[in-house]
C-alpha cells in the first residue's frame, strides 16, 4: 500500500512511519526539513522517501496513493502562546488542510482514503462532563456557515476557547470540501495525549518524575484523554482497513482520568514520591498561557469507535498503559 504522511517527522508522524514501514507499506514522507529530501541525503529505508512540502511534490506522489494522512501543523507545545505563535498554531493547521483539498480535487484519481488530524481541544474545559463525537453540533454539516477568511481575532482567556477556535476552522476546513469522488473516504481524527516512551508528553513527565520532581499541577481533577501510542497506531491501520468508517473519530482511549490519579499511578509505578500540589497560578507564571494544556482538561470518550467497530484497545485503562510504558 502507498502511504503518503504530511507532517510525518514529527512525534506522531514518527510513530506512524515506524509502525507502516515494519510492514512493508511504501510510504512517502511530505516535510519542510530540506535535509531529508535533497538528492545527497541517505535514505533510512528503501520502502522511505521524503518529498518537499509544496503542491508541485505532492500533486505528483498523491496520483499513485492509496492514503493520505495529513499531521500538519505547529506544535503547541513549543513556545510560549503569543498572539503571533497562536496565529502559527492556527495557520499552518487551516491551510495545510485547504492545501491537500485543493489538490485531491484536482486529480482524477485521488486517494482512496483522506485522514486528516484535529485535536480533542475542540471541546470544551469541563470537569463533570463526558463528551463524545456527537456532544457537539457537526462541523460538516455547518462548514457552509464558517468564515472563508481565517478569525482576525483569536482567544486569549483560555485554553478551550483558543483551542476550540483553532480545531472549528481545522475541522472547517476539511470539511468545507466534498470528496473528489463517491469512494473516497475522508476521516477526522481528533487526537488526543499520546503515551508513548518516545516521546510527547510522556516522556517530558517521566524525567521529570524518575528524579523526584513529578507533582499534580493545577487542582488535579482536569480530565485527561489518553491513548497509548500502540493503539493509536493500530486504529489509524484499523481506519485504513475498514471501507465503512468516514467522518469524525474521537482517537482516544475509553477510559480518560482525572489529572490526579495518572500522577499518582505514574509516581507508584517508578516508585518515587510526589511534590506537593502545584497551584495554576504558578503553572501560568511558569509556562504562560501554554499551561493551560496541563491545567485544564475535558473527559472524551471514543463512542464512534465502541459502537460502529470492532476494535479494540490493548491498553484500554491507565492502569494497563502505565504498567505497559513502565515495566516492574
Amino acid at each position: 500500500m502507498n502511504i503518503v504522511i504530511m507532517g510525518g517527522t514529527g512525534f506522531i508522524g514518527t510513530l506512524l512511519t515506524r509502525y507502516f514501514q515494519q510492514r512493508g507499506h511504501n510510504l512517502t514522507i511530505s516535510t519542510r526539513q530540506s535535509s531529508l529530501y535533497t538528492a545527497s541525503s541517505t535514505q533510512k529505508a528503501s520502502n522511505i522517501k521524503y518529498i518537499a512540502y509544496n503542491k508541485t511534490a505532492l500533486s505528483k506522489v498523491l496520483r499513485t496513493s492509496d492514503v493520505v494522512i495529513n499531521l500538519s501543523g505547529t506544535p503547541l507545545a513549543t513556545g510560549r502562546w503569543t498572539m503571533s505563535q497562536k496565529k502559527r498554531i492556527l495557520t499552518s493547521r487551516v491551510k495545510s488542510t485547504q492545501l491537500l483539498n485543493q489538490i485531491v480535487t484536482e486529480l482524477a484519481t485521488p486517494p482512496k482514503l483522506i485522514i486528516n488530524a484535529s485535536a480533542i481541544g475542540i471541546y470544551p474545559e469541563a470537569t463533570h462532563s463526558v463528551f463524545a463525537e456527537h456532544s457537539l453540533p457537526s462541523v460538516s454539516k455547518s462548514s457552509s456557515k464558517l468564515p472563508s477568511k481565517l478569525p482576525s481575532k483569536l482567544a486569549l482567556t483560555t485554553k478551550s476557547s483558543f483551542l476550540t477556535d483553532v480545531c472549528t476552522a481545522w475541522e472547517g476546513a476539511f470539511y468545507n470540501t466534498k470528496p473528489p469522488k463517491a469512494s473516497c473516504r475522508k476521516v477526522c481524527l481528533r487526537i488526543p495525549v499520546v503515551l508513548e516512551r518516545s516521546g510527547g508528553l510522556f516522556a517530558k513527565l517521566y524525567g521529570i518524575y524518575k528524579k523526584g520532581g513529578g507533582a499534580i499541577l493545577g487542582t488535579g481533577r482536569q480530565g485527561l484523554t489518553w491513548v497509548h501510542g500502540a493503539d493509536f497506531v493500530r486504529l489509524i491501520d484499523f481506519i485504513i482497513q475498514t471501507p465503512h468508517i468516514n467522518g469524525t473519530i474521537n482517537a482516544s482511549a475509553p477510559y480518560p482520568v482525572e489529572m490526579r490519579v495518572f500522577a499518582e499511578i505514574m509516581a507508584k509505578r517508578l516508585q518515587t514520591s510526589l511534590l506537593p500540589r502545584i497551584p495554576t497560578w504558578i503553572v501560568r507564571l511558569a509556562a504562560g498561557e501554554r499551561s493551560f494544556l496541563l491545567t485544564e482538561g475535558a473527559y472524551i470518550i471514543p463512542d464512534y469507535l465502541l459502537r460502529k467497530t470492532t476494535f479494540r484497545y490493548n491498553y484500554p485503562t491507565i492502569e494497563k498503559a502505565m504498567a505497559n510504558l513502565i515495566p516492574s
